[in-house]
């Protein structure tokens, strides 16, 4: 703020600095500027000598020359240097929005240049060992402990296998020049896999010179650790692959800090041992997954792009919530489907909850009453056509519930209830066992060919349905309300899925309440 040398500064800024620039009275009309439409890097406030307008009508004709900055703003492209140093193992860290490219240079800096640079080869091994693990867990290649089948939620097409490769070059492009070894690395056998990805990271944990992994007491430990950056960088890759984020939008270094901060501390052993005996190492890169088995990527999705990290009652976030600005919800919400591509989807994107005009940090899953078992609801789920979502206000924010029922008949059957993040985790357990080669497998039963079939196979009550979408979440919600197995068919063959609903021996319910398959075709 000037008089008339705030003319001669104006002047300076343009042909001296190439600066944009805008001078304005003390009214804020604006008088001069060279950057309409663009943000501007100095604003010059003009006061007229003597003015009895000025900010101080006291002023003399002396103080209305001077030079006044009333304010500063310092605008820094690149704080990387700045907001990395000394903050490896530091508590608190300044923070700030990155784009997805620049991303993991932001956070990790120079480790992570020499992860890439030094170490390109066991980076990019460990990247493809993931996807093939990974894959074997999802497609039960191998008899894991009942504990990971149950508990595994991870199941979306790019969170193994190729789609979780290209999944993790596509959200981090970054690590683009790692792909081909990486989907090289995907193509042996599981055991392989195993045995390579420890063999990798044993080699990274030997090079890292962190505070942690420093074999010299007398050296001075740096940066982060080379074991722990990678198993941060793998486990974001199969939280990034269940998210929708909105374009535009990128996360916060102190989201991506506190994932690894939590990586670090990370310990499988104490509560999987049996997981951590079946994966060695990569039970590191399983075990906040698993510790978010109930919520998803949906509280690691608001832990990533606010920089918050939440510690108490997280269970509430099951189906949508918000901080800072930032909304996440579950697509299941907008798109009732049975398809675990869609109904797995957590959406991330800028905005805030609302319910009749009140806002609201979180939706939660509706607690279900018990019900009494209805064969009216078996018999007809076939018919089941619609769904409503009925939302509460509780003492924490909002619950939800699906409402899916059959409308037209004459006797309408009750309808079928199901909290949103349960039917989530029901279609993804549904699909977790059926192996099939779809091609000279064996007949295990003769199978009526109606919409709802009714059979027995060695003892059990075995009921296939077929129907639209709603017809098969109805079934699926069912089933976990009468507590009996389902199986959800997509690409197998139905006396495959009826063959390991029966036969599993470590089944996840017993088969007292029978069995139900749930199919879109009629094979």
């Amino acid at each position: 703020m000037g008089g008339n040398d705030a003319g001669w500064l104006a002047a300076v800024c343009t042909w001296l600095f190439d600066l944009l620039i805008v001078i304005c009275d003390i009214h804020d009309n604006e008088i001069y500027s060279n950057c309409r439409g663009k943000d501007v890097q100095v604003k010059i406030v003009y006061e007229r000598r003597g003015s009895s307008q000025s900010v101080n009508a006291q002023s003399t004709r002396e103080e209305s020359q001077r030079l006044l900055c009333i304010g500063k703003t310092y605008n820094l492209t690149d704080a990387t240097d700045i907001i990395q140093r000394n903050f490896a193992y530091s508590h608190s860290f300044l923070s700030g929005r990155s784009p997805w490219d620049t991303i993991l240079k932001v956070t990790f800096g120079h480790s992570f240049e020499q992860v890439m640079k030094n170490h390109h080869l066991a980076f990019a091994n460990a990247v493809g060992n993931a996807a093939r693990l990974l894959q074997g867990i999802v497609l039960v290649e191998y008899d894991f402990s009942e504990q990971l089948k149950v508990r595994w939620r991870s199941r979306l097409s790019g969170s193994f296998g190729r789609g979780y490769i290209r999944n993790m070059m596509e959200r981090f492009p970054e690590l683009a020049s790692l792909k081909a070894q990486a989907e090289r690395a995907a193509q042996i056998s599981l055991m392989d896999a195993n045995a390579s990805y420890q063999q990798d990271i044993d080699w990274l944990s030997a090079s890292c010179n962190c505070f942690h992994c420093a074999r010299d007491s007398n050296a001075h430990p740096e940066g982060f650790c080379y074991r722990v950056l990678v198993e941060t960088i793998l486990s974001l890759g199969i939280f990034t692959s269940e998210m929708e984020i909105e374009d535009g939008l990128f996360p916060k270094r102190a989201g991506i800090m506190a994932h690894y901060q939590r990586q670090l501390a990370s310990k499988p052993w104490r509560h999987d041992p049996a997981i951590r005996d079946e994966f060695g190492p990569f039970a590191y890169v399983l075990a906040q997954p698993l510790k978010h088995s109930t919520t998803g990527s949906l509280v690691v999705a608001l832990q990533l792009f606010t920089g918050y990290t939440f510690t108490n009652n997280i269970e509430d976030y099951n189906v949508a919530g918000c901080a800072n600005g930032i909304c996440v919800y579950r697509y299941i919400l907008a798109d009732v489907s049975d398809d675990t591509d869609i109904a797995g989807k957590v959406c991330v994107m800028p905005g805030v909850i609302e319910l009749h005009g009140k806002p609201y940090d979180r939706v939660s899953d509706s607690k279900m009453p018990g019900r009494p078992i209805d064969d009216l609801k078996l018999k007809s789920l076939h018919l089941y056509s619609q769904v409503a979502i009925d939302v509460t206000e509780t003492s924490h924010g909002l619950s939800a519930c699906f409402e899916i029922s059959a409308k037209g008949l004459e006797v309408e059957p009750p309808k079928v209830l199901i909290a949103p993040s349960d039917l989530v985790d029901q279609l993804v357990l549904a699909r977790c066992r059926v192996h099939c080669k779809n091609s000279g497998c064996a007949k295990v039963a003769a199978i009526p060919d109606t919409e709802n079939a009714s059979f027995n196979v060695l003892g059990t009550e075995v009921r296939v349905i077929r129907g639209d979408r709603l017809a098969r979440c109805a079934a699926v919600a069912l089933a976990a309300e009468r507590c009996c197995r389902c199986i959800l068919k997509v690409n197998e063959c139905i006396q495959c899925c009826i063959k390991a609903g029966i036969a599993d021996p470590n089944g996840w319910l017993d088969l007292e309440n029978g069995l139900i398959v749930v199919s879109s075709d009629w094979d």
